[in-house]
């Protein structure tokens, strides 16, 4: 239903590599977008919330601007189908199952209708902890017909725990993570998809062809848009957090579509433990965007070196300073032509150990 102005409640309270992007026909895209929320809350960390007042504008510019909000699971199905999507197609996704997402999302977007997907970590919800929900309240959500997404047993990060364990231990302990997940979440909430949001959107070549055999899609959070021909045990989903969510910066993100490119190498995301600042090359899959327009930066200060060769449409990238451990990205965008605040999009997940092998605390 279409809602004007502020979104008013009856109670008083107010409220997989990346493709080409085209438009298939007036009205449908071969292209779609999912956000990432964490907490509702403006007394959690800003680097994992989104205060209720700015969800609020986030939802009414869905609404003032006409997109098109489904369920998860209908927008991969479509993509992998190679089905049209509507226009300004979008997927609202929620980590974690904090209490949050209860008591400030879930009545917002029940009042207009917007699906939207719930990843959970079961035994936070299993030891009772204040600061998720409940089974009732996730049973709840289902049951208003929005879908439960696996987040792992635990939430344990499943590349870093390969560290101390060796190839047959590694590979029982994240079957063990998401089955059971998977069988718990059927159980106690009901309506659970077969999709796993990786915990912290870490994964490397080596899970995800774990996670392939157990039979998931596989989300991360790295940003960008969700094309046909996405890697779909590496999914791209923009988080959605207090630095980015000014409307500005929300616009530019719902707005985006995938980078139609290759990635030439490397072939994984994990690095050795003294790399210094990796080379990643790309290939545009096409003429448009031009290459001229595409600007890359990386998370670290003092940006990315480019080098562009038109004739191949290759775009070697190198950050210009050493990746630290730990979590690191390379992301290139580029303004589509003729449409105004839209950019095409890839971001590329770097994972670094110390180097004495182990991992910095996340």
């Amino acid at each position: 239903m279409r809602v004007t102005g502020i979104i008013i409640f009856a109670l008083g309270l107010s409220l997989l590599t990346a493709v080409s992007a085209r438009v298939h026909a007036e009205g449908s895209q071969d292209f779609g977008v999912v956000l990432m929320y964490q907490h509702v809350s403006d007394s959690k960390p800003r680097s994992t919330s989104v205060p209720p007042e700015a969800f609020e504008h986030h939802l009414q510019y869905l609404l003032d601007n006409d997109f098109n909000v489904m369920p998860l699971q209908d927008m991969l199905a479509s993509l992998n189908n190679g089905d049209a999507l509507p226009e300004r197609a979008v997927a609202l996704t929620f980590d974690g199952a904090y209490a949050s997402v209860y008591e400030e999302a879930f009545p917002r977007l029940r009042s207009i209708d917007y699906p939207f997907t719930v990843f959970v970590s079961p035994h936070h919800i299993d030891r009772g902890r204040p600061e998720h929900m409940t089974w009732e309240q996730l049973r709840a959500i289902a049951d208003a017909g929005n879908s439960m997404g696996n987040h792992t047993l635990s939430h344990t990060n499943l590349v870093r725990i390969r560290t101390d364990r060796d190839t047959d231990e590694w590979e029982t302990a994240v079957r063990q993570e998401v089955m059971a997940a998977q069988a718990r979440i059927e159980e106690r909430a009901g309506n659970a998809i077969r999709v796993l949001a990786y915990p912290y959107g870490e994964s490397d070549a080596r899970l995800e062809a774990l996670i392939a055999d157990l039979g998931f899609t596989g989300m991360g959070r790295h940003a960008g848009a969700i094309g046909s021909d996405a890697p779909v045990l590496s999914l791209p989903r923009h988080a959605i957090a207090m630095g980015n969510a000014d409307l500005d910066n929300f616009s530019l993100r719902v707005r985006s579509r995938p980078l139609p490119i290759d990635v030439l190498s490397p072939s994984d995301r994990m690095l050795a433990a003294d790399a210094d600042n990796p080379v990643l090359e790309l290939r545009l899959q096409s003429g448009e965007p031009d290459i001229d327009t595409v600007n890359c930066f990386a998370s670290i200060p003092g940006g990315v070196d480019v080098e562009r060769d038109a004739d191949t449409g290759t775009l070697r990238l190198q950050a210009n300073n050493t990746l630290p451990p730990g979590r690191s990205t390379y992301s290139c965008t580029a303004p589509v032509p003729g449409v105004r605040g839209a950019f095409y999009w890839y971001s590329h997940l770097w994972i670094k150990p110390q180097a004495d092998g182990t991992w910095p605390a996340d």
